[in-house]
């Protein structure tokens, strides 16, 4: 996220006194390749060109005229036309797959990898080599076998009647027919491939790559589990098409071997779907889905963490679903069916009381179609039974790892700000929300306004980009608020800001710089913000000091409020960092006010801060 490493810590954010120790400061440089780069010309179009063009295309049409000897029928336009109709959708879909992140060195290999993984790709990519290499030593013993295969050449054209029709030919003892000169004539043309062999060598292929595949500007595909495709053209039932009809090609060249084929394939696929002995605990079906969910989870005690992987899980604190349904729908619109969602409640209720409030909760999320769970801990008060949670909930990685709190309109006499301090203590991103009550319907054209004005990680970024991406929430585009010291530093922060959301792959409407931020604020935002503190002042809950001490601060968020309501009224969301304060340094009262002084009579807001960790990357 950061160009220099000295992105603070949660211990340095959070705690009052903090030892400063002697660091240096190490500025984090690029990789050096001192390699020839090229442009999209010599890179990508003279050598797909070349490729498509050159020998083995020539080869084939050739061949093909040969096995047809005469076509006036049109058979030739057929098979030309059918090969470049899939090669057409084979090249859409490798620039889906390559311009969903950056591509390294290894050309058709690395793509597969990113499909597959590194070791998938590795043993498969072993055994076609093996298998290639065996076939290549028993050919050269085997030879011809016919008086054709000796003296294979080409034909002369001969001026001949009644060839309205093809004339198929036997060549290696075998008559040729439609799709098997199909099937010679289709592979001439994956010379789109050669492009994707020197991806780490090209010197601009990320501004151009798709100019030469689309022809046209990139905008962002519908958003799937696993990233987000920059190509326009890409479309998952394409696809689907696409195979269904290799599949059907495939039994139109041979359709014995194709059956072969299928029949292994769904054999070892019941093999290891069932291979498993039936339990009988309760129906068989149930016990295998809890036995594939066991070695599932078990298998992801091996797994790394990884920021590419990264996918928020939420511990919504709710109470009973029902009673906020606004705060219920809203954390379901992050996660929908991607990640886990965690109900929270607590409450000290007595072991029957509990087991009917959860089976009230869960049939509140079937009736509403909530993909998520609920959990009731009894006995303890609001803060503990939070702290508890945080710490108890989930299983390896299905965990929770961001907690929701909704802005309590009682803040005056609540202790919200305790579970602020428990979810730092546990290193936990958050988000409060406030108003958020129109998460449930379509939203009409507008804008999601983004204020970063912390490096957090990512999230403050991260999060309104998953909710743009919702179909209730697609015509809303993102703005982008950044800060800059001086007005000279403007540009450079906007061209910095620009290429590193280029970078995220994040799609936004506008970018703004503010420019005045350490402006001191109006007279009038001083007054109300001083009514807001004033009844604590009174009962001895914030003390004078504390104000003269955080006066600097409280001018900055008056400030930013200001600015707030200023650009951001109209929009349909708000999202911006969530002030950090230093615990023992601020009290609940003044930073609950900060927060309201951030939110009130403003539209949805969502405060967000992360964890220091990063969540979004440009490398995968």
């Amino acid at each position: 996220m950061t160009t220099t490493g000295d992105r603070p810590t949660m211990e340095k954010l959070h705690e009052s006194i903090v030892v400063d120790k002697p660091t240096e400061r190490v500025r984090l440089e690029e990789p050096t390749d001192n390699r020839q780069k090229f442009g999209w010309i010599q890179g990508v179009l003279v050598r797909n060109m070349l490729n498509i063009w050159g020998v083995m295309l020539f080869l084939r049409i050739s061949w093909n005229i040969i096995a047809l000897i005469y076509d006036h029928g049109g058979q030739t336009l057929i098979i030309i036309s059918i090969s470049t109709f899939m090669i057409l959708v084979t090249a859409l879909s490798t620039s889906a797959i390559v311009t969903n992140g950056e591509i390294g060195g290894g050309g058709t290999y690395y793509v597969m990898s990113r499909i597959l993984g590194p070791n998938q790709t590795q043993q498969m990519l072993v055994v076609i080599l093996n298998v290639a290499l065996v076939n290549f030593f028993v050919g050269s013993f085997l030879g011809p076998q016919t008086e054709m295969s000796e003296a294979r050449g080409f034909l002369r054209y001969q001026q001949k009647t009644g060839d309205l029709s093809p004339a198929y030919v036997v060549n290696d003892g075998v008559m040729q027919d439609f799709f098997s000169v199909f099937a010679v004539n289709f592979p001439a043309g994956i010379g789109i491939l050669a492009g994707a062999n020197i991806t780490e060598n090209l010197k601009m292929w990320l501004q151009f790559l798709n100019i030469i595949c689309a022809g046209s500007k990139r905008r962002y595909t519908r958003r799937n589990d696993f990233g987000r495709q920059r190509q326009k053209y890409y479309n998952k039932w394409l696809s689907l098409f696409c195979a269904c009809l290799c599949i059907a090609i495939m039994f139109m060249i041979d359709w014995r071997v194709s059956l072969i084929t299928l029949a292994c394939v769904f054999l070892f696929y019941f093999i290891v779907l069932y291979r498993k002995p039936d339990v009988n605990w309760g129906t068989s079906s149930q016990a295998m889905n809890l036995q594939d969910a066991l070695t599932s989870i078990q298998q992801l005690v091996h797994i790394e963490e990884h920021v590419k992987k990264y996918q928020p899980q939420i511990l919504a604190l709710t109470g009973p679903p029902r009673s906020r349904p606004a705060l219920v729908d809203f954390a379901y619109l992050i996660c929908k069916k991607n990640s886990m969602l965690v109900c929270a409640n607590g409450d000290k209720l007595s072991t029957k009381k509990r087991a009917e409030i959860l089976q009230k909760s869960y049939k509140h999320l079937r009736k509403n179609d909530i993909k998520g769970f609920c959990s009731l801990i009894a006995n303890v008060d609001l803060p503990s039974g939070t702290s508890a949670m945080l710490e108890v909930v989930g299983v390896v990685k299905i965990m929770p790892n961001t907690l929701c709190i909704g802005f309590k309109n009682d803040w005056r006499v609540c202790d919200q700000n305790s579970l602020s301090h428990d979810a730092k203590g546990n290193e936990l991103p958050r988000h409060i929300c406030n108003n958020i009550t129109r998460f449930q319907k379509k939203q009409p054209e507008g804008s999601i306004d983004v204020w970063w004005l912390y490096d957090d990680g990512g999230l403050t970024l991260l999060l309104p980009y998953i909710i743009s991406t919702r179909a209730n929430w697609s015509a809303c585009q993102l703005r982008v608020f950044c800060t800059a010291n001086a007005q000279e530093e403007v540009e450079k922060e906007r061209e910095g800001m620009a290429a590193l959301l280029n970078k995220f792959r994040i799609n936004y409407s506008d970018l703004v710089v503010i420019t005045d931020l350490n402006k001191p604020p109006k007279d009038s935002t001083k007054n109300w913000f001083d009514g807001l503190i004033r009844p604590f002042i009174r009962r001895e809950e914030l003390t004078e000091a504390e104000r003269v001490i955080l006066q600097a601060k409280t001018d900055r968020h008056c400030r930013l409020r200001e600015l707030v309501v200023d650009h951001s009224s109209d929009s349909n969301l708000v999202v911006m960092t969530l002030p950090m304060p230093r615990k023992g340094a601020v009290s609940a009262p003044m930073y609950m006010a900060w927060l309201e002084t951030l939110t009130a009579n403003m539209p949805p807001f969502l405060l967000v801060r992360g964890n220091q960790t990063s969540v979004l990357t440009f490398y995968a």
